[in-house]
């Protein structure tokens, strides 16, 4: 009987390409499954995390009519930019305002990766300079616009491949054959915000995504608040130095 196909609405331009294990065999089983402890794929030398950006709206600063906020900041998947005159405030000066460290709580013995239960990341609504406002948490499962749209010119001068891999969770859509064997997907780098931002349903970035030369790795969790970019030395270090971008050289290891 023929396999029948469960797969969600790509953005214009994406493909769905055959299954997923020859592309991704270069980075292998280990990393894959767990991606967040202290692994490298090959060719990679270096990581960090980037905390996704959270906003607040001054208390001075009405908010729009008719504001709505799941229609607005889903919260969970892509998101877009807040409303004219929200601020941004980051993780650390969260976390300092609120008396807490830059990490989160631990499970089963091990400390959680950047996620809401981070004290440091804003709720809906939150204390911000000693004064209750709204918020617009960090996005959850998947980057921000501006923060992709940051990372995208940063990754685009640290590979020669113009067309990307990837593969999307499988928790949170169907993009796998009936008897469980994911696809990969496939998509243009220059393109990939636009793209992203025509599709009038939630969109997620992919779990896993990279260029076709191979030169470095970016992974979202589809229930983290934080992706996790591997790659050359300077690729690292220019993400560690860009003013839009709030880096974490988080590790399980180095957890207290």
């Amino acid at each position: 009987m023929e396999a029948t196909r469960y797969l969600r609405d790509l953005p214009e331009g994406w493909t769905w390409e055959g299954p997923l294990a020859p592309y991704a065999a270069w980075l292998g089983e280990a990393f894959m499954t767990n991606p967040e402890d202290d692994l490298l794929p090959t060719g990679c030398t270096d990581s960090t995390w980037i905390l996704h950006t959270q906003y607040f709206c001054p208390p001075e600063l009405e908010l729009p009519e008719a504001w709505d906020d799941d229609e607005a900041w889903p919260g969970f998947g892509f998101g877009t930019h807040p409303p004219d005159g929200w601020e941004r405030l980051t993780w650390a000066d969260s976390a300092s305002q609120k008396g807490t460290r830059l990490k989160g709580p631990t499970f089963d013995g091990r400390e959680v990766p950047p996620c809401f239960r981070w004290e440091a990341a804003l709720g809906r609504e939150d204390v911000v300079n000693g004064v209750p406002v709204r918020t617009l948490a960090p996005t959850e499962g998947s980057l921000g616009k501006g923060d992709l749209e940051t990372l995208i010119s940063i990754l685009a001068a640290h590979t020669s491949s113009p067309r990307m891999h990837g593969a999307y969770s499988l928790c949170d859509t169907g993009a796998q054959l009936v008897d469980g064997t994911p696809l990969a997907v496939a998509f243009d780098l220059a393109t990939m915000l636009t793209a992203m931002l025509s599709k009038n349903n939630t969109q997620f970035t992919p779990e896993f995504w990279w260029p076709q030369d191979r030169s470095w790795v970016v992974w979202t969790d589809w229930d983290l608040e934080g992706t996790k970019v591997f790659g050359s030395n300077s690729l690292i270090q220019h993400l560690r130095q860009h003013p839009k971008i709030e880096p974490l050289d988080w590790s399980r290891k180095a957890a207290a």
